[in-house]
């Protein structure tokens, strides 16, 4: 019974850990070359091979169930092993397929979900990378609007979108949402980070 118990107590302090949250939000530029930013992540593009898993994934094949799983402990472990894989290759710049981990992710677990939540948001940074901006803009509206999400996933949606805002040109929306940042979060650490410049 105790080592049960010290093993959840493990399960929780890892699942609340700021792991999750430890990539803080790069500020998106303004490219002046923009074509050639473009020129690049479709070379990117272009030179990763995708696997048969990734297509699978990007066919809305679904990720292995709890029930292949002896717990929802040995679940939960291989759901965020996937997440930090995806974040090893986001940071490796290997965005094509920390995108698809992320985008699995982001459509297998439960809306709300942290490690849900966190999925979603990294893919709205994938999006941006490959100059989606329209779907990224809704992604991160709807996170923004998500209700009980932890502070530390607001605190970057809000900053990213005000970004957004900004690369598009759209800089009343940015100040806008740079204002209801900076009202909700007045000692953030991304506060550097909200404004256009």
């Amino acid at each position: 019974m105790k080592s049960f118990f010290v093993l959840f107590v493990c399960i929780i302090f890892y699942a609340c850990s700021p792991v999750r949250t430890r990539y803080p939000v790069v500020p998106i530029t303004q490219d002046s070359n923009t074509e050639k930013k473009d020129k690049e992540s479709k070379k990117i593009i272009e030179e990763e091979p995708i696997t048969q898993q990734k297509k699978d994934i990007l066919l809305n094949d679904p990720l292995e169930t709890e029930t292949n799983f002896e717990s929802k402990y040995e679940y939960s472990d291989y759901l965020s092993d996937i997440f930090n894989s995806a974040l090893e290759k986001f940071d490796r710049k290997e965005f094509k397929n920390a995108c698809a981990d992320f985008k699995l992710l982001m459509n297998t677990l439960e809306k709300g979900d942290s490690l849900q939540l966190e999925a979603s948001f990294f893919y709205a940074e994938c999006l941006i990378e490959f100059n989606d901006y329209s779907v990224a803009e809704i992604l991160l509206n709807d996170l923004r609007n998500i209700d009980n999400k932890p502070e530390s996933i607001s605190e970057k949606v809000l900053v990213r979108l005000g970004q957004l805002y900004c690369i598009l040109n759209a800089n009343e929306r940015a100040f806008l949402i740079f204002e209801e940042f900076n009202q909700k979060y007045p000692n953030s650490i991304y506060k550097p980070l909200a404004k256009c410049n």
